[in-house]
């Protein structure tokens, strides 16, 4: 006999084996495969067991009441996709036995209240479903809220409840199995989250175990979800009009006028009335009136200022804001609000963007009204982007100091808004006209010396530069050079000190004998006072 196919074989079953002669067969191995082998009326055909590549054991997530039972299936799906109902042929196994044991038939019998993974294996394939066992019997799956209606474009939240025979309920909204008849209507998520897609009605239901509970869901046309009055806040003058209109957005995105839909209505008729389409007429008392819109449940509000009888008026606003100085370091932006006086403002100026330098600039802006009334204001800024100039002469970087404090020096100007503070190291020091100096005290080895200018405008300017105090050993010795020198009245001589390595000690302190009065010394350019 020659097997080249896909087998399956019973343990007691009978196949032909070389002839007409039957044999009883024992399942001795699985196989899957090809099997090649000749055998005779004698010979004895191993068992060609198929097996699954992969199992499913419903249901899912039963409710079984403490007594009852529950029987679950296994199906196995095979390489070439076919299936085959082996429930009789799987392993059965509870996790948790004084909750729910299982029979080989694959009956569940539940014992106690509480939670089992039922498992079924076959070889090294298994899946597994969890078991809920309850006081009482789940009867029947319920959806609130019964069936809902659904505006185009928007969600909604449902809920499903188990009713159990001893009349208790239990929520199963996030454990139940969510589905919808017509997802092109309607969509719905584990969650019980439905959302529209499209007008008509389709039927949501929740599955739990053999339960299922249904309810029919009704898309309807977009509802209104918010709407914008036009303009949001005129200004009339005593016995004017003005046209409102009002747009509404519904759920879907979409928009309309619904201005003539619309109910209008002013909350101070005394300042303002409006008609039925949304005409707004101004009374003779100024103030501000509250005018509504409501349309599909929904009402909408914005506020018409009822102006004094005069001339417009016109006020300037600067961005951004000068300093406490009045100056600006950046461009700036000149707008003007215009309000009308007894009649419409036909002409309010725009904004005026100023990039130039200087003090003093003048920017005017001018309103107009409908009877050539005018009014007129101006601006004055102030602007300096340019930082103020500073130069350091000493010390130079990369230099060393021989003194454990360094003067630092330099010159500063600002030829536009004047300068404001200095800084030497983080240290405030008093300006006095173009020059500078500041006393720094330094730090054995590298130092950061840092001089920052700010002018009035809070333009900076900032200098660093890196400094070093040496740090020298103790000498042992200490040799000073020239020696023995003979000097004219007037004259002068450098000396050096040097230690006993060679090297020239800038650190030395430098004095003359006691009641000295034929000579003076000096380190850098300080005199040294006589003991």
């Amino acid at each position: 006999m020659v097997a080249t196919d896909r087998w399956w074989v019973e343990v007691g079953a009978y196949i032909p084996s070389g002839g007409s002669t039957t044999h009883s067969v024992t399942a001795s191995f699985a196989f899957e495969g090809t099997l090649n082998g000749n055998y005779d009326s004698t010979g004895a055909l191993p068992a060609i067991v198929r097996m699954p590549v992969s199992l499913a054991v419903s249901p899912q997530n039963p409710y079984v009441a403490v007594g009852g039972t529950q029987q679950f299936t296994a199906i196995g799906t095979y390489s070439d996709n076919t299936t085959a109902d082996l429930t009789t042929t799987v392993s059965w196994s509870s996790s948790s036995t004084q909750v729910g044991t299982i029979t080989s038939a694959g009956v569940m019998t539940g014992h106690a209240a509480g939670t089992t993974t039922i498992s079924a294996t076959l070889g090294t394939v298994n899946s597994s479903a969890t078991a809920t066992v309850t006081q009482s019997a789940l009867v029947s799956i319920s959806i609130s809220p019964p069936n809902p209606s659904l505006a185009l474009g928007l969600t909604t939240g449902l809920s499903a409840t188990g009713h159990f025979a001893d009349g208790s309920t239990q929520d199963f909204t996030t454990t139940v199995t969510w589905a919808s008849s017509q997802p092109s209507v309607a969509t719905i998520i584990s969650t019980g989250t439905t959302s529209s897609r499209a007008q008509g009605t389709t039927t949501i239901t929740a599955t739990l175990s053999t339960f299922t509970g249904s309810t029919t869901l009704t898309v309807t046309a977009p509802a209104l979800a918010s709407a914008i009055i036009s303009p949001g806040s005129p200004f009339l003058p005593p016995g004017t009009s003005q046209q409102l209109t009002a747009t509404g957005t519904y759920s879907d995105g979409s928009s309309q006028d619904i201005t003539s839909s619309a109910s209008w209505s002013s909350l101070a008729s005394n300042i303002a009335t409006v008609t039925s389409t949304g005409m707004v007429t101004a009374a003779n008392t100024t103030g501000t009136a509250t005018i509504s819109a409501s349309a599909g449940g929904l009402t909408f509000f914005a506020n018409v200022n009822v102006t004094a009888p005069g001339p417009p008026v016109i006020v300037g606003s600067v961005s951004p804001t000068p300093n406490a100085a009045g100056w600006n370091n950046s461009p700036v932006t000149v707008t003007f609000s215009c309000t009308p006086g007894s009649a419409t403002i036909t002409n309010c100026p725009p904004p005026q963007v100023v990039t130039s330098e200087g003090s003093n600039q003048i920017v005017t802006g001018t309103v107009t009204d409908s009877s050539s009334n005018t009014a007129s204001v101006t601006v004055t800024l102030n602007i300096d982007e340019t930082p103020p100039g500073l130069s350091v002469s000493s010390p130079i970087d990369g230099a060393t100091i021989s003194t454990p404090t360094v003067t630092a020096t330099g010159s500063l100007y600002d030829s536009l808004s004047g300068l404001s503070a200095l800084t030497c190291n983080g240290t405030p020091v008093t300006l006095s006209g173009s020059s500078f100096s500041c006393n720094i005290s330094l730090q054995p080895g590298l130092n950061l010396i840092a001089v920052r200018i700010t002018d009035t405008a809070g333009n900076v300017a900032l200098t660093k530069m890196h400094v070093t105090y040496p740090v020298y050993p103790l000498p042992t010795a200490i040799t000073i050079t020239p020696t023995n020198v003979n000097l004219a009245v007037g004259q002068t001589q450098q000396f050096t000190a040097t230690d006993d390595q060679g090297r020239p000690r800038p650190d030395a302190t430098w004095s003359l004998p006691r009641r000295t009065t034929l000579a003076a010394i000096t380190t850098g350019s300080s005199p040294i006072q006589r003991p």
